[in-house]
This record gives structure tokens, C-alpha cells and sequence, in this order.
């Protein structure tokens, strides 16, 4: 993974030892920039989940679709695209259900002055301003 994060010109020494990354809104719609940024990411080497809600059960590359990001273990990455509204009313669920909340992904679109204020003043890392895959 560490060839990708120095592609990607992102420079924090622990994003080379994530092995799982949860893609929030990766359903089975071909034409959503999740599900493309999904296969894009597909073959860098990650253990990819995808996370959507309604299209929980189908699969993208073999991969089952969770109702959530929890389903199965604890997030080590989490990237979001989803509206800033959406993100904020994942994160206050997560934060309701004392969920230990990792390394948030804000992709283009997802990000807010708002959200980005909520996640400095909780303490909660996060990137905004780049494509994950890009």
C-alpha cells in the first residue's frame, strides 16, 4: 500500500498499514462515483467493503454490500460520498452508538466548512479536498 499513498501524495506514516477500507455509498449503481472509485480501488492490494444501505446483499466484485459500516469488524479507513448532511447523520448515529470512529475520507462533494469544524472539534482525523483513488 505505501506505493499508492505516495502516489496519491498523501504523507501519513500509519495509511500505509491499512489493510480494510470501508466505501460509503459503493452500491450496485454503475454510473455513482463510489462504485467506479470502488472498481478503480479494487486492485491496489485493500481489503475493500462496500457500505450502502438499500443495495445491502448484492455484491461489487464478488464483494458483498454491507447495510453498514460495522457489519463485520471495526473500520481502519472510511470513505465517504455521501452529502455532508448524510456524512453528519452517519457520524451522529456512530457517535450515539459509542463507536470508536477512524480515519474519515471526505470525498469531493461530501466535505462542509460545518463537518469539517464537527470532526476537529471530536477529534476524529480526516482528509478532505482529494479523491481517494485519484
Amino acid at each position: 500500500m505505501a506505493d499508492f499513498w505516495a502516489l496519491n501524495g498523501f504523507e501519513a506514516d500509519w495509511l500505509r498499514d491499512v489493510q480494510t477500507v470501508h466505501i460509503i455509498g459503493a452500491g450496485i449503481n454503475s454510473e455513482s462515483p463510489a462504485h467506479q472509485a470502488f472498481l478503480d480501488a479494487g486492485d491496489k492490494g485493500f481489503r475493500m467493503v462496500p457500505v450502502h444501505t438499500r443495495d445491502a446483499g448484492s455484491s461489487i466484485l464478488g464483494r458483498p454490500i454491507r447495510p453498514n459500516a460495522w457489519t463485520t469488524e471495526n473500520p481502519e479507513l472510511i470513505v465517504f460520498f455521501l452529502s455532508p448532511n448524510s456524512v453528519y447523520l452517519e457520524l451522529r448515529k456512530w457517535l450515539i452508538e459509542g463507536r470508536n470512529i477512524p480515519f474519515i475520507w471526505l470525498q469531493p462533494g461530501a466535505e462542509s466548512p460545518e463537518l469539517e469544524h464537527l470532526l476537529s472539534d471530536l477529534g476524529i482525523d480526516y482528509s478532505t479536498g482529494r479523491c481517494w483513488v485519484v
